[in-house]
C-alpha cells in the first residue's frame, strides 16, 4: 500500500520523486565499507538538482562543515550519536517550560536520561529540597 501511494504521489509530482531517491541514496552512503567509496558515493550524489538544492542545503552545509569527522566514522564505525542524544535530552527541560529550572531540577531530569524508572522519585527529592 505504501508503495502504491508513493508511486501515485511521484507521478503526479516528479520533484517528490527525485528527493526521495535523493534521500534513499544518501542513506545508502552509511552501507560503503570504505571510506573511498562512502566518498565517492557523496559526491555522485551532491549532483543535486537546481529545483531542489534549497531543499537539501541544510544537509550539504553540514557535510561540507565537518566533511572530514563525518568520513571518519568509515575508518572507525563509531558515532557520538549517544553523547549527543543525551546532550539533547539535557537540554529539553528548558526547551519544554521555556525558563532555566534550578541545578538540583536540572540534575534530576540529566539522572532520568540514564534510568527513567528512577526519574519520579528523583524529581520529588529535589524539588522537595529547595
Amino acid at each position: 500500500m505504501d508503495r502504491i501511494t508513493l508511486d501515485i504521489w511521484t507521478k503526479n509530482h516528479p520533484s517528490l520523486g527525485i528527493a526521495y531517491e535523493l534521500k534513499e541514496s544518501f542513506f545508502d552512503l552509511w552501507d560503503s565499507d570504505s571510506r573511498q567509496k562512502a566518498y565517492l558515493k557523496y559526491h555522485d550524489w551532491k549532483a543535486i538538482p537546481t529545483e531542489l538544492q534549497s531543499a537539501f542545503e541544510p544537509l550539504t552545509k553540514a557535510m561540507a562543515n565537518w566533511e572530514e569527522e563525518i568520513f571518519s566514522y568509515f575508518d572507525y564505525r563509531v558515532t557520538n550519536a549517544y553523547t549527543e542524544s543525551l546532550n539533547i535530552k539535557s537540554e529539553y527541560p528548558k526547551r519544554k517550560t521555556g525558563k532555566l529550572e534550578s541545578f538540583p531540577v536540572r540534575r534530576a531530569d540529566s539522572y532520568a536520561c540514564c534510568s527513567s524508572g528512577l526519574h519520579y522519585l528523583v524529581r520529588l527529592q529535589a524539588s522537595s529540597a529547595g
